[in-house]
């Protein structure tokens, strides 16, 4: 199963529920909200996608099978900005 990592390029900041990117290569900022918030923390390079998946339901307390279209989704969508290697 697929891993991703951060890019390590990039500036960001986590305050509270919330975190905002500052991506370098275009100057774009980013924000997350709690849910990928509390995906974006799990991600570090060693758990695969059903492992942040499993993590992250039991934080938010929602079924995988609610999470797992969105999950899937919000990690394509960080990866097409770089944001995820």
């Amino acid at each position: 199963m697929k891993v991703y990592k951060k890019n390590d390029d990039l500036v960001y900041t986590i305050t509270g529920d919330e975190t905002v990117i500052m991506i370098p290569w275009s100057g774009d900022f980013f924000e997350l909200n709690r849910t990928g918030t509390i995906i974006f923390k799990l991600i570090d390079g060693k758990r695969s996608v059903t492992e942040l998946l499993t993590k992250a339901s039991k934080e938010l307390k929602i079924d995988e099978s609610i999470l797992k279209k969105d999950i899937k989704e919000f990690l394509s969508n960080l990866v097409k900005k770089k944001i995820l290697l």
